[in-house]
């Protein structure tokens, strides 16, 4: 009998030596606190804590000089009758608890000087799941912890506020959570709250929905990492918060965030680094922002950031993308619906359903699509591609590869080294510098001047003020410029308006009229189906089949029309004239080269003919000097004739004055001189 009594003595001792051992590595209730918090353990060595009497307010204070959980884990023991643990098996009632006591909020208060070290799980033994706050401002280690039977958990590093009882928030001063390399698991709670200083993530943390706040809404030096994640802790959940509160303070993470069910936010004041990032709409806040490999959104997303600096796989949304801020772009954007920033310098591919709006400058040397339009606020520089099928507009836009929209492209000055086309209208505000390609189904207006030593292609009309075209300028609807320096072709199928001056080197064609209201220096070849008319005018080679009418004109190489040739001025010809109608010139003749008519020619002042003049029809002038050919098939009239040269005419010749004539004159019909003649 007395060996049976020490046998049983010498186990209690053993099992109370065994369990003060368990609880002086791990759990150590408060000796200082007023609350009545008793620590157990059950059969199977799980350490039990039957939590202190509720308050009125249903809250359960339980202060501790040491909180740890080993890999066994832990029981909150909130049953008033005996109950079975997923761990622990069964439990006996908390004696703290009365019938019908069990707590609403379960408050672990570590008020000793060591962090807490959670390696297992923490359960609550209870018949509706309870919440719980951990507070430790020391800090918290999790690495494989989880919940059980817990609605929502809290780990903070901050103090519990109470107020009349109740709970009303924490206060963060200190403390840094860690989760370790075997993560978080808090998929069996409602809800998962993080708060302390700072957080670093090892590991992952799964659970439904997440928060996690770190800072203490206080200055901290900038660059300042809050929540930091760089050693490839993630974090999944239907729901996931994740808020910094310190100015200047930042989040890190290199893993996967994931929020499956809901919104992803993420707030800081300073620079927030993320690897991947996924959720049902995404909205970040910080000083910076910086991408390194994906964000995926189900709806859309929202990014707040001065700089804004998107990398790897890409930024993908079935929604709306907001980034407002200034935006680096090496990936792949791809919105369902339209994309907003405030500037964007894009190395990538952006791709969206919808409206690309840029609120400040573009610098683009990838690739940009959309189905609708385009709208920058500011400048642009594209050395990329970009391919729009509605409108594109910006302020100064400098092209050095390809834009092309289906419709209007509307910009302040343009200065183009590569290609532009259009479907519709190209609008330009102020100047155009052109020395690639421009194509425009179309109208081309420019408000101001327009420098082109390339191409420009238009099916509609071409306005502009000064032009300078070195190559190639076609409209077919007709072309309107103030003044015209060309020694390239310039070609319409209409009229070619010019309110001022041309100067030509090169080949001009318009199948309609050219109207010139200026003068007209002509070393190239100018050729109408139409009429040509200016002031005064020195052509090299002039074809108007339907008339041409200048002030003065000194040709040198060829004039042709099939109407008349009208000069209100003067005329000097040095080459070859030819009309099938008639030459009626109000001024003086001077000829060296040939002029051809079918009809009359009417020299209204004196002429002088060193070349060849030919005429079906009359020929009138007051005093004539004719040193070569006049020959006309009808009447020669003039006043004064000195002729050292051949003079034919089918009909009369006509003198009013008198005759000089060294030469040769032969008329069909009479000859009549009003003064004297004098024949040598």
């Amino acid at each position: 009998m007395r060996n049976k009594f020490f046998r049983k003595f010498i186990t209690i001792i053993f099992l109370l030596i065994y369990n003060i051992e368990i609880f002086a590595a791990n759990l150590v209730v408060d000796p200082n606190s007023n609350h009545n918090t008793k620590l157990d353990v059950a059969p199977n060595g799980v350490p039990v804590v039957n939590i202190s009497t509720p308050n009125d307010k249903g809250i359960s204070i339980n202060e501790f000089s040491e909180y740890n959980i080993d890999e066994r884990g832990q029981v909150l023991n909130n049953a008033d009758n005996y109950g079975r643990s997923h761990l622990a098996g069964i439990i006996s009632a908390n004696p703290n608890l009365a019938p019908n006591q069990a707590a609403n909020l379960i408050i672990l208060q570590v008020n000793g000087s060591n962090r807490s070290q959670i390696e297992g799980y923490l359960e609550a033994l209870s018949r509706q799941k309870v919440d719980v706050i951990l507070s430790n401002e020391n800090g918290l280690y999790i690495n494989n912890g989880g919940t059980i039977n817990i609605k929502n958990f809290t780990a903070t590093t901050g103090r519990v506020n109470l107020k009349d009882g109740d709970f009303v928030g924490i206060d963060v001063e200190k403390g840094n959570i860690v989760i370790g390399p075997k993560g978080m698991d808090g998929s069996n709670a409602n809800y998962v709250e993080l708060i302390a200083k700072t957080l670093e993530l090892r590991g992952n943390i799964v659970t439904n929905d997440l928060k996690v706040v770190a800072g203490s809404n206080k200055e901290v030096p900038e660059g300042t990492v809050a929540i930091d994640g760089r050693e490839l802790g993630g974090m999944y959940a239907g729901v996931i918060k994740i808020i910094s509160t310190d100015k200047g303070a930042g989040v890190n993470s290199d893993a996967f965030i994931v929020s499956k069910n809901s919104k992803l936010e993420i707030t800081a004041d300073g620079k927030i680094k993320v690897n991947k990032v996924q959720g049902k709409g995404i909205d970040i806040k910080g000083k910076e922002y910086e991408q390194k490999d994906l964000a995926y959104s189900d709806e859309g997303i929202s990014i707040n950031a001065d700089k804004i600096k998107l990398s790897g796989t890409g930024t993908q949304a079935n929604k709306q993308i907001n980034l407002n801020g200034a935006v680096e772009n090496s990936a792949t954007i791809y919105t369902k619906e339209g994309l907003k920033t405030k500037g964007l310098t894009n190395t990538g591919t952006i791709q969206a359903i919808n409206k690309i709006e840029v609120e400040g400058n573009l610098t683009n040397s990838g690739d940009i699509q959309t189905l609708d339009n385009i709208s920058i606020k500011e400048n642009a520089l594209n050395k990329g591609n970009i391919l729009t099928n509605g409108f594109f507009t910006s302020k100064d836009l400098k092209n050095e590869k390809v834009l092309s929209a289906k419709n209007d492209i509307a910009v302040n000055k343009l200065e183009n080294n590569g290609k532009i086309v259009t479907e519709k209208n190209l609008d330009i505000s102020k100047s155009l510098e052109n020395s690639g390609r421009i194509e425009a189904t179309g109208n081309i207006l420019i408000s101001e001047n327009a420098n082109n030593t390339g191409d420009i292609l238009t099916n509609g009309s071409f306005l502009a003020k000064d032009t300078k075209t070195t190559k190639s300028l076609i409209a077919k609807e007709g072309i309107t410029v103030n003044n015209l320096e060309s020694s390239g072709i310039v070609a319409t199928n209409k009229e070619l308006n010019i309110n001022g001056n041309l100067k030509n080197n090169g080949n001009i064609q318009a199948i309609d009229k050219i109207d010139i209201l200026g003068n007209v220096v002509n070393t190239g070849e100018i050729l109408t189906n139409g009429k040509f008319t200016a002031k005064d005018i020195n052509s090299k080679k002039l074809v108007a089949l339907k008339g041409i009418s200048v002030n003065n004109l000194k040709n040198d190489e060829t004039i042709a029309t099939n109407e008349n040739l009208d000069i209100v001025g003067d005329f000097e010809n040095n080459g070859k004239v030819s009309t099938n109608k008639s030459l009626n010139v109000a001024g003086e003749l001077k000829n060296t080269g040939d002029i051809q008519t079918l009809d009359n020619i009417s020299i209204k002042e004196n002429a002088l003919n060193k070349g060849n003049i030919l005429t079906n029809g009359f020929f009138t002038s007051k005093d004539l000097k004719n040193e070569k050919v006049l020959s006309a098939k009808n009447d020669i009239t003039v006043n004064k004739l000195e002729n050292n040269g051949k003079i034919i005419t089918g009909k009369n010749l006509d003198i009013s004055k008198s005759l000089e004539n060294s030469g040769r004159i032969e008329a069909v019909g009479n000859i009549l001189i009003s003064e004297n003649a004098n024949n040598k």
